[in-house]
């Protein structure tokens, strides 16, 4: 997966740049089934001076879908962490849609609840 990082009105930590990187080798493992340049992902940390918030944008173009997370915080790692679970959640929504899990999933539950009301009605 490629991607490219964006720090805006902050200074640039090592940590920083640790933690994105083991958060997008996570992601990585949700887009393995993507071909190399299928998936490109954009991450933007930005930082208000004037009220000590940080701001991460996650932009990521996966095939015919842009699925973006965006999260404001106090704490810089914080802030990344939930971006990068809410992106991971909706990567693993697109994938199901993809395989078209979620119709089975809604056969099986159909299938549960006239089971239940047929039991109960004897």
């Amino acid at each position: 997966m490629q991607h490219s990082l964006t720090f805006k009105h902050v200074t640039v930590k090592p940590y920083l740049t640790q933690l994105v990187d083991e958060l997008l080798a996570h992601l990585e493992e949700h887009t393995a089934t993507f071909e190399d340049d299928a998936a490109f992902i954009h991450v933007v940390i930005e930082q208000n001076k004037a009220r000590t918030l940080f701001k991460v944008s996650l932009h990521c173009e996966v095939p015919h879908r842009t699925l973006v997370a965006r999260e404001e915080g106090h704490g810089a790692v914080a802030v990344m962490r939930e971006a990068f679970d809410e992106l991971e959640r909706q990567l693993g929504r697109y994938k199901d849609k993809r395989r078209r899990t979620h119709l089975r999933k809604k056969d099986a539950k159909r299938k549960d609840q006239a089971a239940e009301t047929g039991s109960a009605s004897r």
